[in-house]
């Protein structure tokens, strides 16, 4: 059969001499989702920690009219991506879709997203909404007041495995088995209990991150109170974490991707892959986001004056797994887990907490002690 295409043919070396007719590969390293953030040409903030989500630079982004940037952070490990969109009061972005999942966060502002065709597929949201749209649904956002969006994105998974951006962009499927019930856009959903870990909300849309009460999920650490949620249809689902003044988590682990945006109170955490006297420390406080790189060892602290509350957007789905990197956070190690139990962690990660309370004028908690067993 001839060939479709033209190449110039060059005989395969049979032996171990040289080949210098043979031209050097003409491929660079960059993958596809690279390449197309490259095209963009908006500001790129890479690193361990983003201090200030809201600060970030932005620019004008042509593909949605309005200002926005990538965020693309070590622990992400090229699995998901995310970016930061700013609004203007008043404005409205174009028309998009796309067959990778978005989830949005409202850090600020007050506005809408509609899906063309469908009325009632629409989300109105305000400071602290979290939400997704139905995949490859055309869709828009209108803003009632200058707002800032995080977006975290399936779109380097897709992109680099389909590396073709008709397909990714201008897709005719509808994906009728992602579709969910009307009702779910204003925030309704189903209310799931999980075996050994948190409730489990089924929704698209939930409101007010920041305040909404949160049910006890005390296998995950002292007076520690979890929601997790499944966006609609998505892989990438979501949960909201609190714990109380004077406490921490118990340290665990997981796969790639976990954006972890801290909603409220202040504090720090420490990770570290093998190694606890090797372990990093990021201090965080209100929009303060990092992502643990994969299957390191992590742990949250409260040393604030209120309770510390954050939103992790991740892998994980319970509906549809990607993999099984997440199916074992609240197990404990000793039980082949990714979970250090309060009593098995190093001793010196209770004694610097104490240091740090104490520098502070905070009480530890005293629950917190006694579950520490002792190792003060």
């Amino acid at each position: 059969m001839a060939d479709s295409l033209e190449v110039e043919r060059h005989p395969a070396p049979l032996d171990d001499t040289d080949t210098p007719d043979v031209p050097f590969v003409p491929w660079d390293r960059r993958t596809r989702y690279e390449k197309w953030q490259e095209e963009q040409g908006l500001p790129l903030h890479r690193g361990f920690l983003i201090e200030d989500v809201e600060a970030l630079e932005t620019r004008h982004w042509p593909l949605l009219d309005a200002d926005a940037a990538f965020v693309e952070l070590v622990g992400a490990a090229e699995t998901n991506g995310a970016y930061v969109l700013r609004l203007s009061a008043g404005s409205a972005s174009r028309w998009e879709r796309q067959i990778y999942e978005q989830v949005y966060y409202v850090i600020s502002g007050e506005g809408v997203t509609e899906t063309e065709g469908r009325a009632e597929a629409r989300i109105d949201w305000r400071p602290g909404s979290l939400f997704s749209m139905p995949l490859n649904s055309r869709t828009r956002h209108r803003a009632s007041s200058n707002a800032i969006l995080y977006v975290v994105t399936t779109a380097p998974l897709v992109m680099n495995l389909f590396h073709n951006d008709e397909f990714v962009f201008d897709n005719p499927a509808e994906f009728k088995d992602r579709l969910v019930p009307d009702a779910m856009f204003d925030g309704e959903g189903v209310l799931w209990r999980r075996k050994g870990g948190s409730n489990l909300w089924h929704t698209v849309l939930v409101d007010d991150l920041p305040g909404r009460h949160l049910p006890a999920a005390p296998a995950r650490g002292a007076k520690n109170r979890t929601l997790s949620v499944q966006l609609g249809e998505n892989t990438l689902v979501a949960h909201v974490s609190e714990f109380p003044v004077g406490t921490y988590k118990k340290c665990h682990r997981h796969g790639p991707g976990a954006h972890i945006l801290m909603l409220g109170g202040e504090g720090y955490s420490l990770l570290w892959k093998d190694d606890v006297e090797q372990r990093m420390r990021v201090d965080w406080k209100p929009n303060s986001l990092f992502v643990p790189p994969p299957y390191w060892w992590h742990q949250h602290f409260n040393t604030g004056s209120v309770p510390a509350r954050y939103l992790a957007v991740r892998w994980g789905s319970v509906k549809h797994p990607l993999d099984h990197s997440y199916d074992k956070i609240a197990v404990s190690e000793a039980e082949e887990g990714d979970q250090i139990e309060y009593a098995n962690q190093a001793p010196i990660i209770h004694e610097q907490y104490v240091a740090e309370c104490a520098k502070r004028g905070v009480s530890i908690d005293t629950d917190t002690l006694r579950t520490a067993g002792g190792k003060l």
